[in-house]
């Protein structure tokens, strides 16, 4: 009977480059006898790459070993110790993708991924003759969109009002007057919104107090509209759809933010939170997240922070619960990815082995943790307690996947349809005496660090600026974020477009709002209460 044996390289670099030899010595298969002839012999770490040559040496050629098949003296040539070279049958799991199980088999094989490099062109896809952050932002959130709510927007008051109360209808110079109003409250942050019309001198705010009467704002933020109530289906009717009230704002901003930004080689999806504390069924409870409770929504993120795909999770659809609800988001999000080979990384609420193989068909190469006990992970790794920091294991499948674990304080789980075992890296750890440790980092943990964080990213530049209104209407938060989210998306074109003049989110918010403010109607405005 053959068994397995797969080497865990020692904590330090140059035992480890000696393990490697050039990709020479892969893996060594043996057969019943105890063990203490290999570990004496050919542990990775007393190997130099004079002694590999020494012991490739002695393989002997196809026809040696052929003649010492029927010529042995001793015969014993069965209980021989054999390498095996890296095009030969080695340890792998098999995917069954009909159960998305992984069964181990009786060889061992070390993943050499063959990737094809990334050459696509990325970054804006905005004309180079706009230039400058208003025209760039118009081009995220265009004067149709405005047509679109101001309309919506006296379509509203009409059906709420009726013909028992006379208002005046809202315009699109007026509708750019509001938002700008809205953007540089992010700003200028005030505990309410009254305070900036206020009678006393040290909180009144004389510039957004002339731009447009308290009330006339106030009436806005109550019947600023998005889609038409009277076409709404009920629940249970065919069509029904939880986000009807904001539906034609995602689909125009999520198809704006495709058109107008090539996608980077690297990407990654994650969930973003939109703080909402009102009563929706669309709210969530997460715990481990900075905002606890709100709307989820899952991210497409750049290395740039750009948003180019986002979709709001609504909950359960009917009474069956969806299963596979992470591999179904990661490919709805990637499906402009395909053939194009960007590298994407997600964290373990995602991950999967069918999802891997699914992706690398498609020509997506994804990287990502998987949580303990997922179905088609490798159940016969070495016990967390018997390893040391910066240790690790691994197994490969014929189908390019790899999966391995590390241990860092604790042991963390990766899957990979790309990543070499090969290619290692270091990192420093402090230990309880405040020395510093350098241990070994496999490649795919470090890269995964080093782009998992993108939608956080985008998430903490947002946040620098935004706009905090509360509201008992629970499309208004999801309203603003995408606001918001505009705004930095035109903020990182900006960026590229004009390498010679950055501008901090800040910088490029304040002529976005002094331009909304200069598209205004010359006329004063009429403050009478009667026509609000």
């Amino acid at each position: 009977m053959i068994t397995s044996t797969l080497l865990i390289p020692v904590c330090n670099e140059s035992a480890y480059r000696a393990w490697i030899c050039d990709n020479v010595f892969r893996c060594i298969i043996m057969d019943n006898r105890p063990t203490s002839r290999v570990n004496q012999q050919f542990r990775a770490c007393d190997l130099t790459t004079n002694m590999l040559v020494d012991i490739l040496a002695e393989i002997p050629s196809d026809t040696e070993s052929a003649a010492s098949d029927t010529g042995s003296e001793s015969g014993e040539t069965d209980e021989e110790l054999q390498l095996l070279l890296p095009d030969e049958s080695v340890v792998e799991f098999e995917e069954d993708l009909n159960e998305g199980v992984c069964a181990e088999s009786d060889s061992v094989h070390i993943l050499s991924n063959a990737t094809t490099k990334f050459s696509q062109e990325y970054g804006s896809n905005i004309s180079s003759n706009k230039s400058s952050s208003t025209e760039i932002f118009g081009c995220l959130f265009g004067d149709d969109l405005l047509d679109h709510l101001v309309y919506q927007t006296t379509l509203y008051a009409t059906q709420k009002l009726g013909g028992s109360t006379v208002f005046k209808p809202t315009d699109i110079n007026e509708m750019k007057k509001f938002l700008a109003i809205n953007l540089l409250m992010s700003i200028k942050k005030y505990p309410s919104y009254r305070d900036y019309w206020s009678t006393d001198p040290v909180l009144h705010e004389s510039y957004i107090s002339d731009l447009m009467p308290r009330n006339r704002f106030s009436w806005l933020l109550g019947h600023i509209h998005a889609n038409d109530n009277s076409q709404q289906s009920k629940k249970g009717e065919k069509g029904f759809d939880k986000l009807f009230k904001i539906r034609p704002l995602l689909d125009y901003l999520s198809k704006r933010y495709t058109e107008s930004y090539k996608p980077t080689e690297h990407l990654a999806v994650d969930e973003s939170m939109i703080r909402f504390k009102g009563r929706s069924s669309l709210k969530q409870h997460m715990p481990q997240k900075p905002i606890k409770h709100g709307y989820k929504v899952w991210v497409l993120a750049n290395e740039t922070g750009y948003v180019s795909k986002f979709q709001l999770y609504t909950g359960k659809i009917g009474q069956e619960v969806e299963k596979c609800i992470g591999a179904r988001v990661v490919k709805h999000l990637s499906s402009e990815l395909t053939g194009k080979h960007h590298k994407l990384y997600f964290d373990n609420y995602f991950t999967s082995v069918p999802l891997m193989l699914d992706l690398k068909k498609q020509g997506i190469y994804a990287c990502g943790t998987v949580r303990k006990g997922r179905v088609g992970f490798p159940k016969d790794f070495e016990n967390e307690k018997n390893m040391s920091r910066g240790e690790f294991q691994f197994r490969c499948s014929g189908q390019g996947i790899m999966a391995l674990i590390w241990k860092d304080r604790k042991q963390i789980q990766f899957l990979s349809n790309f990543h070499n075992i090969e290619n290692m890296n270091t990192a420093f750890r402090k230990s309880k005496d405040s020395s510093c440790t350098e241990i070994l980092c496999p490649d795919i943990v470090k890269d995964y660090n080093t782009y998992m964080g993108l939608v956080d990213k985008s998430d903490m530049v947002k946040s620098l600026y935004e706009i905090d209104r509360k509201s008992k209407k629970w499309w208004h938060r999801i309203f603003w974020h995408f606001l918001d989210v505009t705004v930095v998306n035109s903020c990182i074109i900006y960026n590229e477009h004009c390498d010679n003049d950055q501008k901090t989110l800040k910088q490029f918010r304040l002529p976005v709002v002094a331009s909304l403010v200069v598209a205004i109607s010359s006329s004063t405005p009429n403050r009478k209460r009667s026509q609000i």
